[in-house]
């Protein structure tokens, strides 16, 4: 129903206020991690003034690897706006608001494109034409533009109810799971704090140099330490998530605490 739609919509915009701006921590830290993959990475001549405008795509690719809600024309956009002035950005001034600038941008399609899930959910879909869609599109293209995206995003909606329906679930079950997954990815959307962001940014980059070259957060690198070490045990337990929301036990691993 409409009123329905607004109370989603209203749900979609109430995102946390954060404060996405380059630091001077992560200016100090950007123009360090520069200077050390020009220095000492083993492949260090890779990238040149003129590959720094690949940055945002491979970073348009990271946000969004499925391909569903930036298009090539955003793509276009961004490494004309930012493309030229990468460089200096990165390695002198260690800016990093080129960054965030985008995220803004990714945060607002999701947004966006959620309250049109949320509305199109509503509609009946029409399970008897012939269709096709390509489940991992890690591979695939940007869509072109916004009406492409949308008959992209109408696949992709009918393609995850016929799973749900295939499972001896009604139209209406699916749409309820699919409300409520896509109302989880909002929610995830909003856990992003600048660091993580900095962090897939500072990644992007690095990958252009070698596929195995990461930057790692002060986070991630304390998760990453904990697990080389093997210093953190778990207690044994297999979990799962049952319907998409909630979590359960499936399995006591023997031996465990």
């Amino acid at each position: 129903s409409l009123g329905l739609v607004v109370t989603l919509a209203s749900q979609v915009l109430a995102l946390p206020d954060r404060d996405l701006k380059t630091t001077p921590v992560m200016r100090l830290e950007t123009r360090t991690l520069v200077q050390m993959l020009e220095y000492f990475h083993y492949n260090k001549d890779a990238v040149t003034s003129s590959d720094y405008p690949q940055l945002i795509t491979n970073y348009l690719q990271e946000l969004d690897p499925q391909r569903l809600f930036f298009t090539a024309a955003d793509e276009q956009t961004f490494r004309r706006q930012y493309g030229p002035r990468l460089e200096n950005d990165l390695a002198y001034l260690g800016n990093i608001d080129t960054a965030f600038d985008i995220y803004k941008v990714y945060e607002q399609r999701v947004k966006t494109r959620t309250t049109w899930i949320f509305a199109t959910l509503g509609e009946t879909f029409d399970f008897t034409a012939q269709d096709s869609y390509t489940p991992d599109r890690s591979k695939s293209a940007f869509p072109a533009n916004e009406a492409e995206a949308d008959d992209l995003w109408r696949k992709r909606l009918k393609y995850e109810m016929l799973n749900d329906i295939m499972g001896k679930k009604t139209q209406e079950e699916a749409k309820t799971t699919l409300r409520k997954r896509y109302e989880r990815m909002l929610k995830n959307l909003g856990d992003y704090e600048a660091q993580d962001i900095q962090e897939v940014f500072l990644t992007s980059l690095t990958r252009m140099y070698d596929p195995h070259s990461d930057y790692f957060s002060s986070d991630t690198l304390q998760d990453c330490s904990i697990q080389m070490k093997l210093s953190l045990v778990g207690i044994g337990a297999v979990l799962g998530i049952e319907d998409d929301v909630n979590c359960i036990l499936r399995e006591v691993v023997a031996g465990c605490p």
